[in-house]
């Protein structure tokens, strides 16, 4: 299998008032989005031409970029 490594960024921003603090979060989980492999399955590739078949082994990836933005405050 290949190596997993994807890049998460992600900025807060805080602003604070009297009694009471907001904070914004917003980002990326897979930021460059990459096609991690889940799981590596074999399939039939069949050329209708030849009338031949070949196992090849094919990967499954799951979860692209993800952003996100949240909201939260205290009082």
């Amino acid at each position: 299998m290949n190596a997993y490594h994807r890049l998460d960024l992600g900025f807060t921003f805080t602003k604070k008032k009297k009694n009471r603090q907001s904070v914004w979060a917003i980002g990326a989980y897979n930021a460059y989005n990459r096609k991690n492999p889940f799981f590596i399955y074999t399939d039939d590739d069949f050329d209708f031409e030849t009338q031949t078949s070949e196992k090849k082994l094919k990967q499954a990836s799951l979860f692209p970029v993800i952003p996100y933005l949240t909201y939260s405050f205290k009082f």
